[in-house]
């Protein structure tokens, strides 16, 4: 996953006091009462690889209830695939612009060989003449 994580959390019981998410032990941000809450986490906050998310409710009975689920943010492999591209743009731009310099090098130096040869066809034409 990568960028913002959104999802729903639906709680439905009597007398829930309190709802927390967490993130690797941490608290992510907490509600109360029944309904269903969107939940939001930024990615790029935490290093690239296993997390592990948690729902804890409690109710005022004193019952608890915890549900968990493990997640993988892979944000540098999103920053290197854009690396990459803009590489490969960059070196796309630039070949073009070496090969446009190679084809205008390579026509110049062409052009000088034909008019050398003209010059040679030329001088060897008028010095059969004289």
């Amino acid at each position: 996953m990568t960028g913002n994580l959104t999802f729903p959390v639906t709680v439905l019981g009597s007398g829930i006091t309190t709802v927390k998410v967490l993130l690797d032990g941490r608290l992510v941000t907490s509600f109360t009462g029944n309904g269903t809450h969107q939940v939001t986490i930024n990615t790029n906050a935490y290093p690239d690889g296993d997390h592990q998310v948690e729902v804890e409710v409690a109710q005022s009975d004193g019952l608890n209830f915890t549900a968990s689920m493990n997640v993988l943010f892979q944000n540098q492999l999103k920053s290197v695939a854009i690396g990459l591209t803009q590489l490969n743009t960059t070196v796309q731009t630039k070949g073009q612009e070496l090969s446009t310099s190679i084809n205008e090098d390579l026509y110049v130096a062409l052009l000088g060989v034909v008019l050398g040869l003209v010059g040679i066809v030329v001088g060897v034409a008028s010095y059969r003449r004289k």
